[in-house]
């Protein structure tokens, strides 16, 4: 009935886990960090962004969140766009995408 559901077998739970960074965010997988608003989450997540792509890593950053004022205060085109070549920072600015409540509707 679901042939793209391969169930589990005894086999899948000898796998071992990679890390991107060890011990705190894992190859494959979706890692979410979640706190209330002024806790430091995008500076986490532009910490964690100029690591990887110092360490040789190819890094695709997506704000859509924040707006470019923020992005100036905060001197992310200094701190990574212009620092780091390997790291694509992209914004909402530059996108057509909209959440869905700002969608079009026709």
């Amino acid at each position: 009935m679901f042939h793209f559901l391969n169930p589990l077998t005894p086999s899948d739970f000898n796998q071992k886990t990679e890390f991107l960074i060890e011990g705190f965010i894992p190859k494959h997988l979706i890692t979410m960090i979640y706190a209330d608003g002024g806790m430091g989450k995008s500076w986490l997540a532009m910490a964690l962004a100029k690591y990887a792509a110092q360490q040789g890593m190819t890094v695709a950053y997506l704000d859509y969140d924040n707006p470019m004022n923020v992005l100036k205060e905060r001197g992310i085109e200094q701190k990574l766009i212009q620092a780091c070549s390997n790291l694509h920072y992209s914004h909402r600015s530059k996108t057509e995408l909209q959440p869905p409540c700002y969608a079009r509707r026709t």
